[in-house]
């Protein structure tokens, strides 16, 4: 028997060993330490950054998923989100990668401009900030996902095949969110919060990734050519419709609906209208079940129950519950929140101090978990860093919806013609939704909206450099 090659099974054999049990004693050993967050969140962080160096556009897998638990790392210290300390990482394989990039890095001036106006009003807003370590993170966090995630999209995402996999990366977690809210709520681990509710710790924004989710579904099913992501669609639409209704987001719901039309509108083409017409008939068709109780089949008392907690409307034992106010509440807010703005123009009240103790009275408190917000994106911005920064957060929203409109027109690959109206699409929940929301202080929500912009960006871009035209 030739011994070398005996010597090199029995090597191969224990590097496999050596993989396998190294994290096992290294945890059992962080246990005896007291260390078992620490190295948890080691291993983590080790598996995203070789998950980035060996494919990076599925890397972006994590920004989606992290919404399902987006928990501070507060066990060691830190003061971060998981999406936040993920985004690190990949900042970090970026950095690396871009020392072999073949294109120079750049940062197209119709984003660049507002973008450095909204990091510099924040900036200037801190003198004015009552509380300045949430106002310190706000700030760190517009500079993080406006310049540095905005350039590494635009600097790695060149090719139709890479903006491709870093969108299906993007569904494909959200699926994945979907399936885990849904999995708590079969469970009744929702219970602990508010029952019969997909919501949890997931925050309101777990509502807006399931619509932008559902959206590119049904931009999968009617617009793309290719076979496997049309049938994975074709599951996936009822999941995340479930999972949309049981999570009660009504802003998100209504976002999603009114956005469907919207795309039509803006984009007027012919082979959207199939689109609007399939989803017009699948609303048709819910009112139909819902209005015969789905055709007899379903006690008219259950459905009640149901359509009241999905959608949080109407008397209920004859009294209105304090949440069939919330829409007259966020009128409330709008309200103080302006007052704020016009009390301090120049420099708002500080960007991440823009929370209420009560919402009637609108008395300002410390920013933590269980202050409110004052639920509308575009108020926030001009109450928490004065007309510069509000105006500087309209001007970017709108260069991003521009730019997505243009490049859903022009697009003539066959690839990323479903991916693009389905960002585009996406785009325009998130703008649309945050008249309701606030999406900045959310960093998982901010990323995708910025990925999209940066995505968007570079589709249109290459329909410019390719000389397209319109499609119609």
């Amino acid at each position: 028997m030739n011994t070398d090659v005996l010597a090199g099974t029995r090597l191969e054999s224990w590097h496999a060993y050596a993989l396998v049990f190294s994290p096992v004693l290294g945890y059992l050993a962080a246990v005896a330490l007291g260390a078992e967050f620490a190295f948890i969140h080691v291993l983590l962080g080790t598996g995203i950054f070789v998950l980035g160096l060996v494919n990076f556009e599925l890397s972006f897998l994590i920004i989606p998923l992290a919404l399902t638990n987006p928990y501070p790392i507060i066990e060691e210290g830190f003061n971060l989100t998981f999406s936040e300390f993920a985004l690190l990482i990949i900042f970090l394989v970026w950095c690396l990668r871009i020392l072999t990039g073949e294109y120079p890095t750049e940062f197209p001036r119709r984003f660049l401009y507002p973008a450095a106006f909204i990091v510099g009003a924040s900036i200037l807003s801190l003198a004015a900030a009552r509380f300045l370590v949430p106002a310190a993170l706000q700030v760190i966090r517009y500079v993080e996902i406006l310049l540095f995630l905005f350039v590494l999209v635009v600097d790695r995402c060149r090719t139709p095949e890479t903006i491709y996999k870093v969108c299906m990366s993007l569904w494909v977690g959200g699926l994945i969110a979907c399936a885990i809210g849904l999995f708590e709520f079969a469970t009744g681990l929702t219970e602990e919060n508010e029952a019969g509710r997909i919501f949890l710790w997931h925050g309101g924004g777990y509502g807006a990734l399931v619509a932008t989710t559902l959206w590119m579904s049904f931009c999968f099913v009617l617009l793309s050519r290719r076979t496997r992501p049309r049938l994975v669609a074709l599951f996936a639409i009822p999941l995340a419709s479930v999972v949309l209704i049981l999570s009660q987001t009504r802003t998100w719901i209504a976002a999603f609906v009114l956005v469907a039309f919207l795309t039509f509108i803006l984009l007027r083409k012919k082979g959207l209208m199939k689109l609007v017409t399939v989803f017009g008939l699948a609303l048709t068709l819910l009112v139909v079940l819902v209005q015969t109780n789905f055709f007899g089949i379903v006690d008219e008392e259950v459905v009640d129950i149901v359509l009241a907690k999905a959608f949080r409307f109407g008397v209920r034992g004859g009294e209105y519950s304090f949440i069939d106010l919330s829409l007259l509440i966020r009128f409330n807010v709008w309200f103080h929140g302006i007052k704020y703005f016009l009390s301090s123009p120049l420099t708002g009240v500080g960007v991440g101090n823009l929370r209420f103790d009560d919402y009637f009275t609108g008395h300002l408190a410390a920013p933590s978990e269980y202050s409110g917000y004052v639920d509308n994106q575009y108020i926030q911005g001009f109450a928490e860093m004065g007309i510069i920064g509000g105006v500087a957060w309209i001007v970017y929203v709108l260069r991003g919806i521009k730019t997505g409109r243009s490049a859903a027109m022009t697009t003539k690959n066959e690839l990323l013609y479903p991916i693009t109206v389905g960002l585009f699409g996406s785009v325009l929940i998130l703008a649309v939704g945050s008249i309701f929301w606030v999406i900045t202080p959310h960093h998982e929500l901010f990323g995708i909206l910025v990925l999209a912009f940066g995505l968007l960006f570079n589709i249109s871009r290459m329909q410019i450099n390719e000389g397209s035209t319109p499609r119609r």
